[in-house]
């Protein structure tokens, strides 16, 4: 009789813990240690096992920046994050998800409204770099690390219209100077005697580096 009772205490004690998952052990509440994969024990009505997954996971943000020039731009994120330390992980945050999806969110914001809507789309790798430095400094505090961190920025389709059309009409407008390879400032000068040498040059750089610069806003 005692053999049997020993052998359903021992049995009733017995846990395993799988593949790419780690258990937190506490002892009358306080934290005793962490199991590690395959067959663990813990004293029955003593001890309690709380599960920890050491995967990838993903997290989706989805929001809205206003940029310098006050356009709102969309966004959605796509980071991969994973446990890198059992202990902080499981006692440092109540919702992991929801709070670093706020820290990340925050951080974005940040960054994108410093910019200009030109900006936003010619440094976005730039700014992502930025951003997943920053965030992975504070998250590792909590026990967690990032793997991957991607951002899809989109306009409003009718924003998108209106900026398309600007951008066309003001390259209409240059288009006779950026079809002359060799143009001079002097020629400008000749047909304009009434303005000032320095803002026909100044005028004459924009131009040229406008036309290189130019970004047309597609369609989703």
């Amino acid at each position: 009789m005692k053999f049997i009772l020993v052998l359903i205490f021992t049995l009733s004690g017995c846990f395993t813990v799988r593949n790419q998952q780690e258990k937190i052990v506490e002892k009358f509440g306080k934290f005793n240690r962490i199991a590690k994969p395959g067959l663990n024990f813990k004293w029955p009505f003593i001890e309690r096992d709380y599960e920890i997954s050491l995967k990838v996971q993903e997290l989706n943000i989805k929001s809205n920046i206003k940029t310098k020039d006050d356009v709102f731009v969309f966004f959605t994120v796509n980071i991969q994050i994973f446990v890198t330390d059992t202990y902080k992980a499981f006692y440092s945050l109540t919702n992991y998800n929801q709070q670093i999806s706020s820290f990340i969110n925050s951080t974005i914001k940040n960054e994108f409204s410093k910019l200009e809507l030109k900006e936003v789309f010619a440094k976005k790798q730039n700014i992502l770099k930025k951003i997943k430095i920053q965030t992975s400094k504070e998250i590792a505090n909590f026990g967690y690390g990032i793997n991957k961190i991607m951002i899809d920025i989109d306009l409003n389709q009718k924003i998108k219209k209106i900026m398309n059309q600007a951008k066309l009409n003001q390259l209409q407008e240059v288009k006779s100077i950026e079809n002359i390879p060799q143009i001079k400032t002097e020629q400008i000068i000749d047909n304009n005697p009434k303005e000032n040498k320095k803002k026909i040059q100044e005028r004459v750089l924009k131009i040229r580096r406008y036309g290189r610069s130019f970004t047309c806003y597609e369609d989703s």
